[in-house]
């Protein structure tokens, strides 16, 4: 299944509406960042308030207020892994993959990490595009936007 194709379901619709209509800008921004970044098959995205209020500049209170909206209204469920919460988006709006895995219980996620918060990780990222014979690493989706320069 092509990772860039997102089924969007009635309930979809209907959150895509609402979010259009009642929503917050930075609610509705985080709701498509987060359906962007799911990977096909998987319904999750691991990152931190504070990388999220970098990628959608704006502050981490508003960031807090945009998830406490997506909660109460059902489009994401929350779950704590360690500094960084695990966004779950509701499955019956939208879906990337094949309807068979559509309810399954293991949770895989994309995992967001800022530079910010991992200053060494830039360095490292940029020693290890250098090195082209490492496997994978230039099409891992966590490169995507990193440069070298």
């Amino acid at each position: 299944m092509d990772g860039h194709f997102v089924k969007l379901y009635v309930g979809g619709l209907d959150r895509l509406q609402s979010l259009f209509r009642d929503a917050s800008p930075t609610t509705s921004a985080l709701w498509l960042f987060l359906v962007r970044r799911m990977l096909a098959g998987e319904q999750a995205v691991v990152v931190s308030a504070s990388t999220l209020a970098c990628e959608l500049a704006v502050t981490v209170r508003s960031v807090e207020r945009a998830v406490r909206e997506l909660r109460s209204s059902g489009a994401v469920e929350v779950r704590r892994v360690g500094n960084a919460n695990c966004y779950i988006i509701n499955s019956d709006e939208v879906w990337k993959g094949a309807d068979v895995r559509k309810h399954s219980a293991a949770i895989r996620a994309v995992a967001v990490v800022g530079f910010r918060e991992n200053p060494e990780l830039a360095d490292s990222l940029a020693d290890r595009i250098a090195q082209p014979d490492l496997p994978g690493v230039l099409d891992s989706p966590v490169l995507e936007g990193v440069s070298d320069g």
